[in-house]
């Protein structure tokens, strides 16, 4: 299959330095798009929402276009896909809203969970949504209908139909159904109708003007006006209650998507389809939809993963994958080896990328023995180790082979490994979720717990080797530090710690520890003092932090469990999310740097690359209208350095000093001054030896630079 990208770069740039360079932010994404939630046909056309962007199939000749949020989609997770009366496609995503005209996206009701979808006789359209109710557009204002002000049951709209007559069947979480036909109010459900469950998962109209219902866990209802007859596995062949998804052929049957398979119903008689008796690709339909031509399409997948779509001719099966790519979208891990391959642990096995070819290893195709990959390290040799979690253990690979073991075939303490790390001995330290860590020299294995050790709690959540050796360990109830001898441990009763829930550990070149928590926000410890920091406030859950990684040059970044991304230089905090961004998601579990300074992002939601790009702009132009900040000289300095710099009109200037851990430590200039070139020797002979910057403010204009003290 030939396929197309369309990718339009997001550039955010911003002047730097006297050198007058511009730094563009390039940004590009990559995300597993096997599990496929919604399909619509437009034309020649299949629309396929994934839950890693959009795809648009051309059906006559099989080439792709994929989407994404890079290109203007406001969120990857798509869940409905409708066409207007203007040929405008209508994306319904975790995050709002999408209008697509095939130039320009447009974007509404951004942050709100889109469930489900439709446009009525009128052209109205209609969104189902997670906790708000109904939102209904006609082109010109928005509404909204929810259980304070309509007779809405139940503000979860997962399904949405239209009937002959117009009205609107909305299928909500567990309250059955609520229909409107544009004045009053009818409710259905277990209590005053035939329905097989209150939890409507699908809502199909037929040309007679029967309704049917799939549920999530009662089977189809179908209801003609007056009588209501359903069918579960009990009076029916039907396997599974599951009902995700209803489609009408042009000959009147009905197609049924489950979580087991296709089943078609005349009225009379079954039959079914599932990957034991037919070509089709997995178990779990979530879409069904049928081209002009009465071919049939099926969207498959489940939290596992997903098998793209299928389609049926009524003769010959095909299926459709988008090429190369992760192998399932939810990142725990990434890991870059010596020759630049990136190793990305996710819930669905390993996927590997050596910047030009993707290679994907789960049980299906390997060894690695399970497929929830939580940590990855690479010893001397080459060989590579993961801890897997859930009942997993380890796996190595030695570039042709792998090896799996577990607590049967090993002294594992236990199966399910969180983190790991290889120490400047060699020997491996896996982290397990409950029951301590477990350490392996290559023939023998020993167990540190709390009841053999010192160590604070058995719930490992990170480890983290340090330069001179020390293992520090996240758990929790705290830290721990072993030298090799000795364990001191650290929690909220006897140090700076607030929250004893500790997700990840960095060091930085001067030694001080960068930890983050859940709901603590970021610790620094120098060996000494502790200092907390409270990421700003950019949405909700801002204090719980998942990751942390610190650039060369000396920046550290946080992955966040819902606000994105926030950079601290040392003085400044950035926030980099979906919103303003090419992050496909705002869970950020772990982040890495490649030897050209890229830094990926491994997501709830897939992989972002973050680049920087340095580019000539013209110098002229630049001096008349920019401050310019100068690198301090010499640098690194014992202990005198001269600071220039250059304002282009009179200005209040600050131009101050901070400690790597962000102290201001110096107050160099803070008063208003006139356009010209000014120089400033700076004097560090009462400080210690390390990192500082120095931050210069001329109005609105903020820059920030790095020297290094050597004493």
């Amino acid at each position: 299959m030939k396929h197309i990208y369309i990718l339009k770069i997001v550039l955010m740039c911003h002047f730097i330095s006297t050198l007058m360079l511009a730094q563009s932010d390039n940004w590009s994404t990559n995300t597993n798009k096997d599990v496929i939630n919604v399909l619509t046909i437009q034309d020649d056309y299949l629309w396929i929402g994934s839950t890693g962007g959009l795809i648009k199939l051309n059906l006559i000749d099989g080439t792709y276009y994929e989407y994404d949020n890079v290109d203007g989609l406001v969120h990857n997770n798509i869940s409905g896909i409708i066409t207007d009366f203007n040929e405008n496609i209508w994306i319904g995503t975790r995050q709002g809203i999408s209008q697509f005209n095939e130039i320009s996206w447009n974007n509404y009701l951004q942050s709100i969970i889109i469930l489900s979808q439709t446009i009525d006789h009128s052209g109205t359209l209609w969104f189902g949504t997670y906790g708000k109710g109904v939102y209904h557009y006609n082109g010109a204002n928005w509404l909204i209908y929810n259980m304070s002000n309509s007779g809405l049951q139940d503000n979860y709209v997962y399904s949405m139909g239209i009937d002959l007559d117009g009205n609107i069947w909305f299928g909500t979480y567990d309250k059955g159904l609520s229909v409107f036909d544009g004045t009053k109010w009818i409710i259905y459900n277990t209590s005053n109708s035939g329905l097989g469950s209150n939890k409507i998962r699908a809502i199909k109209s037929s040309n007679t003007g029967e309704i049917f219902i799939g549920t999530y866990d009662g089977g189809l209802s179908i209801f003609d006006g007056e009588n209501w007859i359903t069918y579960t596995n009990s009076n029916s062949d039907l396997i599974s209650n599951q009902i995700n998804s209803l489609e009408i052929d042009n000959s009147g049957n009905l197609w049924i998507g489950t979580s087991a398979g296709v089943y078609v119903f005349d009225g009379e008689n079954w039959d079914k389809f599932t990957p034991n008796n037919s070509e089709l690709s997995h178990w779990a339909i979530n879409a069904i939809t049928i081209d002009k031509t009465g071919k049939l399409w099926f969207g498959t997948g489940n939290q596992f993963g997903g098998a793209g779509v299928d389609s049926y001719d009524g003769i010959h099966w095909y299926n459709f994958r988008v090429e190369g790519g992760l192998v399932h979208n939810s990142i725990n891990t990434i890991y870059i080896d010596d020759d630049q391959r990136k190793w990305f642990g996710t819930v669905g096995g390993v996927s590997v990328y050596d910047g030009s070819d993707w290679k994907t290893y789960n049980t299906t195709n390997s060894g690695i023995g399970y497929n929830n990959v939580h940590a990855i390290d690479k010893e001397n040799t080459g060989l590579m180790w993961f801890g897997i979690g859930g009942w997993g253990g380890i796996a190595t690979f030695d570039g042709s082979d792998w090896t799996f073991n577990n607590n049967v075939t090993s002294e594992l303490v236990d199966d399910d490994v969180r983190a790991m790390v290889i120490d400047l001995n060699g020997n491996k330290w896996f982290g397990t979720f409950s029951k301590g860590i477990s350490v392996f020299d290559g023939s023998s294995w020993a167990t540190y717990d709390t009841s053999s050790c010192d160590i604070i709690d058995n719930r490992i959540r990170s480890i983290t080797l340090e330069n001179n050796g020390n293992i520090w360990i996240g758990t929790y109830a705290g830290i721990s530090m072993f030298d090799g001898i000795n364990w001191i441990n650290y929690n909220s009763s006897n140090s700076g710690l607030i929250s004893n829930v500790i997700t990840d550990i960095a060091i930085d070149e001067m030694g001080n520890k960068w930890i983050t928590t859940i709901y603590g926000g970021v610790y620094v410890f120098d060996g000494t003092t502790w200092i907390n920091y409270m990421p700003p406030d950019f949405g909700p859950n801002h204090k719980y932090v998942n990751a942390v990684y610190i650039d060369s040059d000396g920046s550290k970044w946080f992955g966040m469990y819902s606000t994105g991304v926030c950079r601290f230089d040392g003085v400044n905090w950035t926030n980099y999310n979906t919103s303003n961004s090419g992050l496909v998601s705002n869970a950020v579990n772990d982040i890495e740097s490649d030897s050209e300074g890229n830094l990926w992002f491994g997501s709830s939601n897939g992989v972002s690359k973050l680049s920087f790009r340095t580019t000539s702009i013209n110098k002229v132009k630049s001096i008349q209208h920019i401050p310019e900040l100068a690198q301090n000289y010499p640098n690194p300095f014992n202990p005198n350095t001269a600071i220039n710099y250059s304002i282009h009109k009179q200005s209040y200037v600050t131009l101050k000093i901070f400690d790597v851990l962000g102290r201001e430590v110096r107050t160099l200039v803070n008063e208003e001054q006139t356009k010209g070139n000014y120089k400033l020797e700076f004097d560090g002979s009462d400080l210690t030896s390390g990192i500082y910057f120095y931050k210069f403010q001329a109005g609105d204009f903020v820059e920030t630079r790095k020297m290094t003290l050597l004493r």
